[in-house]
């Protein structure tokens, strides 16, 4: 359980950083260099992955407590 408490602590810090990432791509219309496509494009995969990640952890975090009352 600890450990779910760890992960989503950093999992937090990994969506607050990413939003505020995406957040300063966008006011600085910054593009990539190739293709000239927004950043932020490729930005948004931190805070969506660590949504995902959140998600995950609570998940598996819920089936361990599960199983703990069970025994």
């Amino acid at each position: 359980m600890i450990s779910a408490i760890c992960s989503l602590i950093l999992i937090y810090f990994m969506l607050r950083y990413g939003i505020e990432m995406v957040q300063n791509q966008i006011r600085f219309h910054s593009k990539t260099t190739a293709l000239r496509w927004p950043t932020y494009i490729q930005g948004l995969a931190l805070p969506a992955g660590a949504v995902f990640m959140g998600i995950r952890t609570i998940q598996a975090a819920y089936q361990q407590l599960k199983e703990g009352r069970q025994k």
